[in-house]
């Protein structure tokens, strides 16, 4: 009887850890996510002086730490990719499926698009995937979740603040959490129940280069 009893408690716990971990979140391969350690795996290029970023100490989405502050000071006009927040620090991915989720919003009883690209680091600038999101005055997530087509070892991940394919517009963002890892979207802790919001998955877009979309 000892025995069984013995069984019966090790088949409870193996169950109880396999459960357990079936919640944990999915790793992330964003080198600094919600930078805590400054701007280490991440940099930002406004062409035209056309806008300027730094890192807070507070304001952050949840714990009210470090986030992303960008201001868009001046109309490019030409360029809808500037100014851009990027993840200098590549990533490795495979050929598999993966979800981008991100925390931002803008000014208060504002409503402005952002841009988020999946796309390789080096020439020739493939663009694997590009989902446009309306934000607001609120942290929220969004998220898209797409299947890449091939290996990459260089992937960046690009932020174009304010902007959109008509260029980019004069105003205030607040980025923070970036998460990218393999599967289907799993919600933040950090949501605590709300619902995020959701960009229209990519099914069935092509990839492209850099140079045909300039």
């Amino acid at each position: 009887m000892r025995i069984v009893r013995v069984s019966v408690a090790c088949i409870f716990i193996i169950i109880t850890a396999w459960a357990f971990g079936a919640d944990e979140e999915p790793q992330n391969l964003v080198t600094n996510p919600d930078f805590s350690n400054g701007n280490t795996g991440w940099a930002f290029y406004a062409g035209n002086g056309a806008g300027t970023w730094e890192i807070t100490t507070k304001g952050g989405v949840g714990d009210d730490g470090p986030c992303v502050f960008i201001e868009v000071v001046a109309l490019d006009g030409v360029n809808w990719y500037q100014p851009n927040l990027y993840s200098s620090g590549l990533v490795v991915l495979d050929n598999d499926e993966y979800t981008l989720s991100l925390w931002a919003r803008t000014e208060e009883e504002m409503d402005r698009d952002i841009t988020v690209t999946i796309q390789r680091g080096a020439d020739p600038w493939t663009r694997f995937t590009q989902e446009s999101f309306t934000i607001n005055g609120e942290w929220n997530e969004y998220w898209m979740t797409w299947a890449q087509p091939e290996a990459l070892d260089n992937c960046w991940i690009m932020i174009h603040p304010a902007g959109s394919n008509a260029g980019v517009s004069k105003g205030l963002l607040w980025i923070d959490h970036i998460r990218l890892y393999e599967g289907e979207f799993v919600e933040d802790a950090l949501s605590q129940g709300e619902d995020p919001v959701k960009a229209v998955k990519p099914t069935g877009k092509l990839a492209v280069t850099w140079g045909e979309i300039k």
